[in-house]
């Protein structure tokens, strides 16, 4: 029944990323059930963040600033982001298992460690895994979910559920924002999956390019307190950096 009902989120979940809205009406049809039982599953997944309910139905969460465009995110920073992905690279030990969270400055961590056949990979991320076929690195996984097309990545409660399934030395972790002693996010789904990887992992590194600290208006997937290391570049104000190493280790490149 719990699995039967977490398909069913899952499926929800994939409407509102193709759609942005759901209506309970026709739910009804494609899934037999009550209101009700419907009502409950929206519930729980507003609970979790992923939406909102309306008035006979739910609309798609959304937290801060609209989501800058994949091709605008690839294009910026894009020096900055080779450094850090490098220095990510070098902190991995061969015969390693490490997790790489969606976001372009892990996929320059993965061009390095694709060239790597014995570190296993594991990702939700299309591109990252492209990389990885490209290279024809012998030990690639992609965990399942539902396709985001904003985020180019796999997202939502089969994600999380995979990813309680796995023990990885490490992960690298991407964020849309860092200020207030917080990651930041702005999709309640990518916070989700975030965190679950956070959980699957020993280590946890943040790559992230100078750009991303100070930005506000955007939800918190965690504090410092599980971050093991941050990896970024010279741009960084001397103040902010300061305030960072005072909560956990920073490598500049």
């Amino acid at each position: 029944m719990r699995r039967r009902r977490s398909h069913r989120h899952e499926e929800i979940l994939a409407i509102l990323e193709r759609e942005g809205s759901v209506r309970i009406a026709d739910l009804q049809g494609r899934f037999g059930l009550s209101k009700v039982a419907l009502r409950m599953d929206l519930a729980d997944l507003e609970q979790q963040g992923a939406l909102i309910r309306t008035f006979g139905g739910a609309i798609r969460a959304h937290n801060g600033a609209a989501e800058m465009p994949y091709l605008q995110r690839v294009l910026s920073h894009p020096e900055e982001k080779q450094r850090i992905g490098r220095a990510a690279a070098d902190l991995v030990r061969d015969g390693e298992i490490v997790i790489l969270d969606t976001g372009t400055t892990t996929l320059e961590v993965a061009r390095h460690l694709a060239a790597r056949p014995s570190v296993a990979a594991i990702t939700n991320d299309l591109s990252i895994a492209m990389e990885y076929a490209r290279q024809m690195h012998p030990q690639a996984h992609v965990l399942g979910g539902v396709l985001s097309p904003l985020h180019a990545c796999l997202l939502g409660p089969g994600t999380e559920r995979a990813l309680s399934q796995v023990r990885a030395d490490r992960a690298f972790l991407a964020a849309d924002a860092i200020a207030g002693g917080h990651v930041l996010e702005r999709s309640p789904l990518v916070i989700q999956v975030k965190r679950a990887m956070i959980r699957a992992a020993k280590e946890v590194t943040l790559v992230a390019d100078s750009s991303k600290f100070g930005q506000t208006g955007l939800s918190p997937v965690c504090d410092f307190a599980p971050i093991h290391r941050v990896v970024t570049d010279s741009g960084v104000d001397p103040s902010v950096l300061e305030a960072l190493r005072a909560q956990t280790e920073v490598l500049v490149v």
